[in-house]
């Protein structure tokens, strides 16, 4: 599906790239309609809206399906938006300018926290495949509990600092994959973005060993700053342009399914007690950790764990099996 298009999209970020490369080989309008409303799920045009405007796109609408209550975002970008947007404006709304190194950095502690909750899963004779390896920090902390790593990383940059500096094995899209097949293929954050994800899924799962499995990590639509505080301010935040799809379990579930594949999902608080009080307080991001001298830890885990049970984590995990 994500074909090699060398000098046809610049080079500027993982999700980027891997968005860039996905739509330039779907640019068929007809798969990515925009006249109507229609569910790239079920195919129903019956959904109602949810919040006109998103994070760095005012006109944009959100609207949830009637039918399988997929949310998602209207008019859906046409492929060569898509392109243009990440292109021009994505890494500066979202990143900045970003050295593979401070990426790398920044991206270590949760690439920790990733390892430990697949470690059940990881044997020495295992071969893992991470879309959207970014500078590799995911990939070189794993490393040395399976067989072997490799990851796909469009941006040169990230890619050649995973290689020369992490000595990791990288390709540029996913048909430099040729005939190689893995145990587990990983996903964070990625399947959002994807304008056809179950078509996505089906491709990834094309690249696994009999019995293989794909982790997807994905934001949660139930969000209990959204859907249990129901706070305004957080929904103006928390919807953005970047990202076309909004999954719940149901409708991630749902999603891997279609693509043919069964899944246990389960939710990741990623964001503390201390984070959702700022947000109460001052209806603005960056509260992480901000009451870390006050709160006991065990508070603050009670707290992400009644969260996990009563489905309303920040995020998703998926282990889904084709």
């Amino acid at each position: 599906m994500v074909a090699g298009l060398h000098g046809k999209i610049q080079e500027i970020g993982s999700i980027t790239n891997i968005v860039g490369l996905y739509v330039l080989n779907n640019q068929s309008s007809k798969s990515i309609p925009t006249a109507l409303p229609v569910c790239v799920l079920c195919g129903s045009n019956e959904n109602r809206e949810i919040q006109v405007g998103v994070r760095f796109n005012s006109h944009l609408v959100v609207r949830s399906c009637n039918s399988c209550e997929l949310v998602f975002v209207w008019p859906r970008p046409t492929p060569e938006e898509e392109i243009e947007y990440y292109k021009t404006s994505y890494r500066n709304e979202y990143h900045g300018s970003v050295t593979p190194e401070k990426t790398y950095n920044k991206s270590s502690v949760e690439a920790g926290e990733r390892v430990k909750r697949m470690t059940p899963l990881l044997s020495s004779e295992m071969q893992i495949l991470d879309v959207g390896a970014s500078s590799g920090a995911f990939l070189n902390t794993v490393k040395s509990q399976v067989h072997s790593v490799m990851g796909v990383e469009p941006d040169q940059a990230h890619r050649s600092w995973a290689q020369t500096q992490l000595k990791l094995d990288m390709v540029r899209d996913i048909p430099e994959l040729d005939k190689k097949r893995f145990h587990l293929i990983t996903l964070f954050h990625t399947l959002e973005h994807i304008p056809d994800p179950v078509t996505f899924l089906r491709t990834l799962a094309g690249y696994l060993i009999s019995g293989g499995k794909i982790i997807i990590e994905v934001p949660n639509v139930d969000d209990a700053l959204l859907t249990l505080y129901k706070l305004p301010s957080f929904a103006r935040f928390y919807y953005q342009r970047a990202h076309i799809y909004y999954f719940s379990e149901k409708t991630l579930l749902n999603s891997i399914q279609i693509a043919g594949g069964l899944a246990k999902i389960t939710g990741i608080q990623r964001y503390d007690l201390s984070n959702h009080l700022r947000w109460l307080i001052t209806e603005e991001p960056g509260g992480q950790n901000y009451y870390k001298d006050i709160f006991h830890a065990k508070a603050t885990d009670a707290y992400a764990e009644d969260l996990i049970k009563a489905g309303y984590a920040d995020t998703l995990w998926a282990v889904a099996q084709f």
